[in-house]
C-alpha cells in the first residue's frame, strides 16, 4: 500500500503549529480514503430537558421550568395572561366541567360505525355541536382569558372540536386589559 503525501500535507507537518496532519492513503483507482491523526473534531454532550405535560423540549432548564409552570397541559397551571394582566386565574377543574367529556362521545361513535379506529374530527358533528355550544359560558367562567380557555379545551380532550381562534382571542383580551389600566390611570389609579 502506497502512502502519497501532497506538497501543503508536508509544509502543515513544517510548520507543527498545531494543524491536524491528513494522510491521503489510494484504497482504490481513482478514489482517497482519508485517515486523519489527532483530534479531528470537538464533540460536546448537552442536557435536553422535556416538559413532563407536553412534547416541547428545550436545552434551559431554567426556561423549561418556566414554560412547565405554565403549560396549558398542566392541570396545576399558572395563567401568565390572567397575573399579567391583573386578573385572578381562573380555577381550572371548574372550566373543564363546563365542557363535555370528549372520550365519551368518542366511544359512542366509534361504538356506532363498528370500525374501532380514530376518526377525523368532522366525524364528530354532535360533540363539534356541543362544544360550540359551550363556549359562550367557557370565555365569560375564563374572564376572557384565551391561554386558560385553550388550557380547559386541551384537557378536557375537545380542542379540535371548538370554533377558538387563538390570536383574534388573545388580541381580544391584551385590549381590553390594556383599555382598562388606561382608565385606571386617567382615574388616578393605578400608576
Amino acid at each position: 500500500m502506497q502512502i502519497v503525501r501532497s506538497v501543503a500535507d508536508q509544509y502543515l507537518d513544517a510548520q507543527q503549529g498545531g494543524y491536524t496532519r491528513v494522510w491521503k492513503r489510494r484504497t482504490s483507482p481513482g478514489r482517497l480514503n482519508l485517515e486523519v491523526q489527532g483530534d479531528a473534531m470537538r464533540t460536546k454532550k448537552v442536557n435536553r430537558y422535556y416538559c413532563d405535560f407536553c412534547k416541547k423540549s428545550g436545552g434551559s432548564a431554567y426556561h423549561m421550568r418556566r414554560h412547565e409552570a405554565g403549560c396549558t397541559a398542566n392541570p396545576n397551571r399558572q395563567c401568565g395572561m390572567c397575573n399579567g394582566a391583573g386578573y385572578d386565574a381562573a380555577d381550572l377543574p371548574v372550566l373543564i366541567a363546563l365542557l363535555p367529556n370528549a372520550a365519551a362521545f368518542k366511544g359512542q361513535m366509534e361504538w356506532a360505525d363498528g370500525s374501532g379506529e380514530s376518526s377525523q374530527y368532522s366525524e364528530y358533528p354532535w360533540l363539534e355541536e356541543c362544544v360550540d355550544a359551550c363556549m359562550p359560558a367557557l370565555k365569560e367562567a375564563a374572564e376572557g382569558c384565551p391561554a386558560c380557555m385553550l388550557a380547559a379545551l386541551r384537557q378536557s380532550g375537545c380542542i379540535g372540536f371548538a370554533e377558538f381562534n387563538w390570536m383574534e382571542e388573545r388580541e381580544r383580551f391584551l385590549r381590553d386589559a390594556n383599555e382598562l389600566r388606561w382608565e385606571g390611570v386617567a382615574c388616578g389609579g393605578l400608576g
